[in-house]
């Protein structure tokens, strides 16, 4: 982590105008580092190597209450509105922030008609990763209406390793959004 800089943190997968950030996440997890005991400092390193550790810490709670969710009148008063919803996912090891997955999403949506009406946005990213045994990237990112519903799809690769006795283990974690007609949402992101 001390010589964690820009080309490090998108060597790593972290999106180019998240680098900076990046870079700056690192240096403070590197002062919470040196914080701990040497047993843990130890732990610690041992820990970055371990897919299952990467696996467990991203599985997390479904959120059916997204971080942020905005609405606002679009086009007719009262009729089509806009929500954006926002979600992340983060890996922490004794306090420490290691990888962060995010994605956002927008849709318009007819409370009246009962409606889904437009997909408008979604992207996701690789907001954090300062493990630099762990490279990560996106994969694949879709935005469509199904069935009346919003659907935000976001798929990454990982590789963990090569370590001393190990060879890479690797793996996909998953974002799914579903936006409803009432402008209300459910996301789900799981490791495969």
């Amino acid at each position: 982590m001390q010589n964690y800089d820009s080309s490090t943190a998108t060597k790593l997968g972290v999106q180019t105008l998240d680098a900076k950030s990046a870079v700056t996440d690192a240096q403070k997890a590197l002062e919470q580092f040196k914080a701990l005991t040497e047993e843990q400092q130890e732990k610690f390193v041992a820990t970055l190597s371990d897919p299952k550790f990467l696996f467990e810490a991203l599985q997390g709670p479904d959120q059916k209450t997204p971080e942020g969710i905005e609405t606002q009148t679009i086009i007719q008063p009262a009729a089509v509105q806009q929500a954006t919803v926002s979600y992340s996912r983060v890996a922490t090891l004794f306090g420490i922030e290691l990888l962060e997955y995010k994605a956002t999403g927008s849709f318009s949506y007819d409370k009246s008609k009962d409606k889904v009406v437009q997909t408008i946005s979604y992207n996701a990213y690789v907001a954090k990763n300062i493990n630099p045994l762990c490279q990560t990237t996106l994969l694949y990112a879709n935005k469509s209406i199904i069935n009346n519903r919003f659907k935000g799809e976001a798929v990454f690769s990982y590789g963990v390793g090569p370590i001393k006795g190990y060879e890479w283990q690797t793996g996909s974690f998953r974002f799914d959004t579903t936006g409803y007609s009432d402008g209300t949402n459910y996301t789900l992101g799981y490791m495969e």
